[in-house]
């Protein structure tokens, strides 16, 4: 027997596709940018029940003594499938994970890779921010995300850094951030790679998107950091959102990786 399209109502239609796309899971994915150095690239509209939140960009880097995470994702189920796409590239266990910033993406995975063992490391400037708006973000995704944010609760660092400038040893691999007071979040941090000239800069840069500026945003401590970032002249830009790029003197360019 047939049934003829046109007698179903339309709410049924509607909610029949909406359950089919929340059904997806998102496809987390790592491509390499250096060498030891990848990254997945995440959506760039809104978050949605779809893309379970990652709608951010997250690094990895391999090293001798294991592996390291730049941002682990908006929710614990998310992280989860971080996690899964990291072992799809390594066997090395995830020892580190950097914040680079307050906002829900960078951060409220941490739950996760703490559980796993790995060691959580932020700018201390980012505390405050973290402390004050981490249940209302959680609030947000719960909305969003309905059961898809089931598990996560805010986590905080555990390992805070205070320096403008400060240098880590993780596994061998020299990593440096910097941090000018801030950008889009008040703990907004970038991530240096020297021996492969890759920046990670959080939501410091945005390609192939507006940025975006919030009422807690510093836009001179942002300025500050872009200069920053100019002074170091990566060769490859993994930004907050969007397609790896480079610098050249008219700014940010896609390039092939």
């Amino acid at each position: 027997m047939r049934l003829a399209l046109h007698r179903v109502p339309m709410a049924l239609v509607l909610v029949a596709l909406f359950a089919a796309t929340a059904a997806r899971a998102a496809e987390v994915r790592f491509e390499r940018v250096a060498d030891s150095v990848y990254a997945f690239i995440g959506e760039m509209g809104a978050r949605t029940p779809a893309n379970e939140g990652l709608n951010a960009n997250v690094g990895l880097v391999i090293t001798p003594a294991g592996a390291l995470l730049i941002d682990g994702g908006a929710t614990f189920e998310g992280a989860r499938q971080i996690h899964e796409a990291v072992r799809r590239v390594t066997t090395q266990p995830v020892r580190w994970v950097i914040n680079t910033g307050g906002r829900d993406h960078r951060w409220l995975g941490n739950g996760y890779f703490q559980a796993q063992g790995a060691e959580l490391i932020a700018h201390a400037g980012a505390e405050a921010d973290m402390r004050d708006r981490g249940n209302d973000q959680l609030q947000a995704l719960r909305a969003v995300l309905g059961p898809k944010a089931d598990g996560t609760a805010p986590t905080l660092p555990t390992r805070w850094l205070r320096g403008r400038d400060e240098r880590l040893d993780l596994g061998g691999v020299v990593v440096e951030l910097k941090h000018r007071g801030g950008a889009h979040t008040p703990g907004d941090t970038i991530v240096w790679l020297p021996a492969q000239r890759v920046l990670f800069s959080g939501d410091v840069i945005y390609v192939d998107r507006l940025l975006g500026v919030l009422p807690m945003s510093r836009t001179k401590a942002w300025l500050d950091t872009f200069a920053a970032i100019e002074a170091l002249n990566p060769e490859r830009i993994v930004p907050g959102h969007g397609r790896v790029c480079s610098l050249d003197r008219h700014g940010a360019r896609p390039v092939t990786i």
